[in-house]
């Protein structure tokens, strides 16, 4: 147990008694002076962790206490006008005691603040103001800390190790800081260097997690009607947590993640990844190429730089998720804003991802599910959408189809799936409210859509403040064509306009393609030839029907793919 608590002997009573008030002590304190808008020093922050590392219980309450205050906070706010300047001040103390106590905390809980700082649809203004802290604004350690951190783990003092280091941090997040640098060679980098006593705080804060995971399996298990399938999710999901958190410590992983990464966005001009310096690298220190850029939700510095279009960065964002969970396999988990910057290297501005300590792959079968998804909202098709659920494997075997089937149409003819229409009806304002639309009560995800659905809520609260009309399956669109062809594209619009009919007409080719394959077996003996005279004449009779009135439209159609494909290159 010593070495999981920081070497303190957590067998005596009186010794955890004592370091439990030591640690809600300084809790007390650290929160009145976070809520009096004084900012904690980041090396008594450092501290502060290690101490609650050590006292569990303290760490506990604490949070409890806060979690109190705020509910409190929230009730009295919901007597008054919403738009009073006495409710917004209000928020504003609340949100102030939340990042207080996250600070505190320490890296597992700022992680939960990061999520819940890129998600303005849920949240007031004044949390996600002042949750934005916790992206890259952390306090930082002092110098001396981290000199001593970079000699430790590169075995050579820092002088012999670069040219120049500046001691001021770029910037300081929960795992770690960055400082520039300056290598022998010329070459500008940033060092990574992370923060003491973390493995102990994921062990502590990780162990609870699962406790409570736990219990909630054993709730679902005692719960009527439900089904060995539905069993253990909680666990599995609080592992699959501790899995990535864990190798989130580990710098070595990080940079093979960043690499594969490089490598599999190399073709893409639009989108830039650091390049990891492996001799001066290790499991606590990751050098890098500086691709230095502007905060991606920095909208005014954007609004400042020539030639940045926030509308296409938007849904250069959206491609970039598309190529990682369809063609690469392979994404970047934690896309808050503190991760991504712009510059200017390419027209319309250029993304650049940060931070891939949390990485996950998806396999083949995965992502030709996620796919066969995105291509169902685009052709509002509910049929389509539970054929591709049931080849990601995420509908319940207790789930009534037939009920989740009508709740996807629903959500099609009510434009809270699929691409939104100015026209069309408004669904219904609970389920706005709520954020649900009841599919969620029939599906059971595994760990990794887990992670693709947090992934996806990050990239679109940053791709709003680009562009309030910001939608992904609108955004990526026109790069499904990569995957699928055009002629897809083409027949997600005809539903859209009301012309299912017509789609039939594209599927002809492959159809034809099939018959000959067919005949090419029957020729070599290999497979029997059946023909249905009446059917056959009835088919014969209507495609001659149809094709007398469709030639023109064939003809607009194929240069209207034309164009789709010409537009779709470049995003």
């Amino acid at each position: 147990g010593g070495a999981d608590t920081g070497g303190v002997d957590t067998g005596g009573v009186e010794a955890e008694a004592t370091a439990d008030a030591t640690a809600t002590a300084v809790a007390t304190v650290a929160v009145a002076a976070a809520t009096a808008a004084e900012r904690p020093d980041g090396s008594e922050m450092t501290k502060s962790w290690a101490r609650f590392a050590k006292a569990p219980g303290a760490r506990f309450r604490s949070l409890m206490v806060t979690a109190l205050r705020v509910t409190v906070t929230v009730v009295r706010s919901r007597r008054l006008d919403p738009m009073s300047d006495e409710a917004g001040s209000r928020r504003e103390q609340s949100a102030q005691r939340v990042v207080a106590e996250l600070l505190r905390l320490g890296p597992t809980y700022i992680k939960l603040g990061q999520v819940a700082s890129c998600r303005p649809d849920i949240l007031p203004a004044e949390y996600i103001e002042q949750l934005k802290v916790l992206q890259d604004d952390v306090p930082s350690d002092d110098f001396a800390t981290v000199r001593a951190t970079i000699e430790a783990e590169l075995g050579r003092p820092l002088e012999q190790l670069f040219l120049s280091v500046q001691p001021v941090p770029l910037a300081a997040a929960s795992l770690g800081q960055v400082h520039r640098a300056t290598l022998f060679d010329g070459r500008e980098v940033v060092i990574k260097v992370q923060r003491p006593f973390l493995k102990e705080l994921y062990d502590t804060d990780l162990a609870n997690i699962r406790k409570a995971a736990t219990a909630a399996d054993l709730i679902s298990y005692v719960t009527p009607g439900r089904t060995a399938a539905d069993r253990r999710r909680w666990r599995d999901f609080a592992d699959e947590a501790k899995r990535l958190l864990i190798r989130e410590l580990d710098y070595l992983l990080e940079a093979s993640s960043q690499t594969q990464f490089r490598q599999n966005m190399a073709g893409e001009k639009w989108l830039a990844v650091p390049e990891v310096v492996n001799e001066l690298t290790t499991s606590k220190v990751l050098t890098m190429e500086y691709l230095p850029g502007v905060k991606i939700t920095d909208s005014a510095k954007l609004a400042k730089t020539a030639g940045i279009d926030t509308v296409k960065l938007s849904g250069r964002l959206a491609h970039a998720y598309l190529l990682q969970f369809c063609r690469d396999g392979f994404f970047h988990t934690d896309p808050h804003p503190g991760n991504i910057a712009v510059d200017t290297a390419f027209p319309g501005g250029r993304i650049l991802l940060y931070d891939y300590g949390q990485c996950s792959s998806i396999e083949p079968n995965e992502r030709s599910g996620i796919l066969s998804v995105i291509k169902a909202i685009l052709a509002s098709d509910a049929g389509e959408c539970m054929k591709a659920f049931d080849e990601l494997g995420v509908i319940s075997p207790r789930a009534d189809r037939s009920k989740l089937q009508a709740i996807i149409e629903q959500n099609f003819a009510t434009g809270r799936i699929g691409k939104k229409s100015a026209a069309g009806p408004e669904g219904k304002p609970e389920d706005k409210a709520s954020g649900r639309g009841g599919e969620a009560d029939y599906l059971q995800l595994s760990s990794i859509y887990t992670l693709v659905f947090r992934a996806l809520a990050q990239m679109g609260g940053v791709g709003k403040s680009l562009n309030p009309n910001f939608e992904f399956i609108n955004e990526v669109a026109p790069f499904v064509a990569e995957f699928d062809g055009v002629s897809f594209l083409v027949t997600a619009q005809l539903d859209r306009l009301g012309l299912r009919g017509l789609r039939q007409l594209f599927g002809a080719p492959a159809q034809l393609e099939d018959i000959g394959a067919r005949l090419a077996r029957w020729e070599a003996g290999s497979a029997p030839l059946q023909v249905r005279a009446a059917e056959l004449e009835a088919r014969l009779e209507r495609v001659e029907k149809e094709g007398k009135h469709s030639q023109h439209l064939l003809v607009a159609l194929a240069a209207l793919q034309l164009a789709l494909v010409t537009s779709a290159r470049v995003p």
